[in-house]
């Protein structure tokens, strides 16, 4: 009986050590941040994702786009369905591209251009080993700075709020523009940022309240190697989205 004790203690001791190295109980709030955010790429592998963007207003859900996204470490290709036709982005440590189908090669813009009112760096995933660097930080909050010239915002503060992380994207005068708002969840076997919330602060503060939220659907891997996402490979990263996107909607 003692040994079986002692084996207990030791089995449930063992499970603790093993617990704090995967993400320690110290873990201070941008850790923490990180590691949930870099589930979307989790041991290394691409990932495909369903989406869609919800616009709101104070009276409740104006309009709502599917989208798509094709995921692969510091790389996101992103599809979304307006109006009837397809416009695409692309993402990488370079830049941002847009292609569609009036457009004969892919078009690079800044991450400022927008679609539904959402500048496409605040709905292309952030890549906070490269995007950003840690300027100071306690156990409230965590100051940012701009590390990537493609990010067109200059500093960010990131503090958690009942359970759920909120960033706030600043100007090179520390002036407040944007706040995202990440909501974890669990998809599968992965804990991700399921709906992202994003506000416009200058049109907050003019009393305009309409928000939009970035919602993920469904997650799971697909075969696509990094060499792939390069702005003359859109059509084929487009056939392949298109291709899986297909699938999960017959699943469903």
């Amino acid at each position: 009986m003692k040994k079986n004790h002692h084996n207990r203690i030791r089995g449930f001791c063992l499970a603790a050590v093993l617990l704090c190295a995967v993400f320690p109980l110290s873990a201070d709030i941008y850790s923490e941040f990180v590691f949930i955010n870099e589930n979307y790429i989790g041991s290394g592998e691409s990932l495909f994702s369903v989406q869609r963007l919800e616009t709101y207003s104070p009276d409740g859900k104006v309009s709502e786009i599917p989208s798509y996204s094709i995921i692969s470490r510091a790389f996101q290709f992103m599809s979304v369905m307006k109006d009837g036709r397809e416009i695409n982005f692309l993402s990488t440590g370079r830049g941002y591209w847009i292609s569609n189908s009036s457009l004969r090669n892919p078009l690079k813009v800044s991450g400022s251009y927008q679609i539904e009112e959402i500048a496409v760096q605040d709905i292309l995933r952030f890549n906070f080993d490269t995007d950003f660097s840690v300027a100071e930080k306690n156990d409230a909050s965590v100051s940012l700075e701009r590390k990537n010239k493609k990010i067109s915002y200059a500093y960010a503060v990131l503090e958690k709020q009942e359970g759920s992380f909120v960033l706030t994207l600043q100007d090179s005068k520390k002036n407040n523009v944007k706040k995202i708002v990440y909501s974890p969840g669990v998809i599968g076997d992965r804990k991700l940022f399921t709906r992202i919330f994003i506000y416009n602060l200058a049109a907050l503060a003019l009393d305009s309240a309409d928000y939009r939220c970035y919602v993920t659907q469904s997650v799971h891997p697909v075969k696509a190697v990094a060499s792939l996402f390069a702005p003359e490979n859109m059509r084929i990263l487009e056939k392949l989205g298109k291709s899986e996107y297909e699938k999960c909607k017959n699943e469903e």
